[in-house]
């Protein structure tokens, strides 16, 4: 089950990064981009990196942050 939500998470996280264009600069004045993830446990939060693999591991840590396992 949990890799069901990690490959969903994944796949949300690429179209999001894709399709919205909410960009803010941080102080390296790289782009970064944030997106919406709902977690395994229902519950929604905002991760931002400044690439599409830095968004997949935030939403990752975000996830077991609020998600605690059993």
């Amino acid at each position: 089950m949990k890799n069901l939500f990690l490959t969903l998470a994944f796949v949300f996280v690429i179209t999001l990064s894709f399709a919205n264009d909410n960009s803010i600069n941080d102080h390296s004045n790289k782009p970064t981009r944030c997106v919406t993830v709902h977690t395994s446990c229902g519950i929604t939060g905002i991760v931002c990196a400044s690439d599409t693999p830095g968004l997949i591991e935030a939403a990752i840590d975000l996830d077991s942050w609020v998600c605690p396992s059993k």
